[in-house]
């Protein structure tokens, strides 16, 4: 792929708009899950595309429930039929309503439950041209700011790398066999460890730096295997 390709497909895939398919979605078209990905299926053939409008469409229409940040997290909030239908949910509402829309249309979409910087977090990956790549809709779904969610839409964690050498997430279990969070994991006290040296310095801007050129080269290769 030619530098100018690259870019042309960074600026595509990660500018901070909704996709057309959820921007313009009629009401019918909300009915169920499985409408809504039938809906985006049927109006984006692009198989990257596809993922970005079923990133886009949970990022852009559920909410965080701020109750679940003093502990009080309502079951409901991590099923994926009442996170559709209540638009509200906690990260692993988020997560297993994205993998739900995938399955939907075929699409292998797993939730992974692991260890952020604040504490434990449920995200998604997605096999790709045989290889499995992270979404994060909860972070981009926008922030909590003194008890209040603050929708910020953003496509920062859409295929954004979650490995641990970054020193941002670990993955604690594995949830199905064909996708293998075990090469990635690290003991907990390696992760807050390394978290230590980011805080209050120059270093987790160096980190984010860093993530960032990683997630550019992980979609230049992605997109020489599909052909791009």
């Amino acid at each position: 792929m030619s530098p100018l390709a690259c870019c042309f497909l960074v600026a595509l895939l990660f500018k901070a708009e909704l996709h057309p398919a959820v921007a313009t979605m009629p009401p019918n078209a909300e009915a169920s899950i499985e409408t809504v990905a039938r809906y985006i299926a049927a109006h984006e053939l692009d198989p990257l595309q596809r993922i970005k409008a079923l990133h886009d469409y949970v990022a852009d229409r559920i909410a965080y429930d701020v109750r679940a940040l003093a502990g009080d997290v309502p079951l409901e909030d991590a099923y994926p039929e009442d996170v559709f239908r209540n638009r509200k949910g906690v990260c692993a509402g988020y997560a297993r309503l994205l993998e739900n829309l995938g399955a939907a249309i075929g699409i292998p979409i797993r939730t992974v439950h692991g260890m952020t910087r604040m504490g434990p977090h449920a995200w998604n990956a997605v096999l790709l041209a045989g290889r499995w790549y992270e979404i994060d809709a909860t972070w981009d779904a926008g922030n909590v700011v003194n008890n209040r969610f603050i929708k910020e839409y953003s496509t920062k964690y859409l295929f954004f790398s979650h490995r641990p050498d970054h020193g941002s997430y670990t993955i604690q279990e594995e949830l199905s066999d064909d996708y293998s969070p075990r090469l990635w994991r690290v003991a907990e006290a390696t992760l807050r460890a390394r978290e230590a040296r980011f805080v209050g310095n120059k270093a987790w801007d160096d980190w984010r730096q860093a993530a960032e050129t990683a997630r550019i080269t992980r979609l230049e290769a992605l997109g020489k295997e599909l052909g791009l």
